[in-house]
């Protein structure tokens, strides 16, 4: 009984540490290791901070969308659906995130121009 409770607890963690990570340690210079990469965001040093700012921030919110979801599918469904659940529904948002910072910076470029 204790570890469907500690792997739902685990992966809530993960969920949210990643972009907690991202807000209080954000990349300090454009590479190809860490933080949020992209050929538009690594086009310029202002997408690249505009970027690595926005993105975690977005994220988090996603994340934590994500954690009701998994809480709501654990209430109803159970421990099996609501940890693929979770997963499903936050790797959807990951792509989400992506997609809408990807449309910010193409407008913060176009803005610029």
């Amino acid at each position: 009984m204790l570890t469907p409770i500690l792997l739902s607890v685990f992966l809530a963690w993960v969920i949210l540490f990643l972009p907690v990570l991202f807000i209080y340690r954000p990349p300090k210079d454009i590479d190809s290791i860490y933080g949020y990469r992209s050929m538009r965001s690594m086009s310029s040093d202002e997408l690249w901070y505009y970027a690595n700012s926005y993105w975690p921030k977005l994220l988090l919110k996603l994340s934590i969308l994500t954690l009701f979801f998994q809480l709501v599918l654990l209430v109803f469904f159970g421990f099996i659906v609501s940890i693929l659940g979770a997963t499903a529904i936050w790797v959807f948002f990951l792509l989400v995130s992506i997609m809408l910072t990807e449309m910010k910076l193409k407008e913060v470029k176009k803005c610029k121009e």
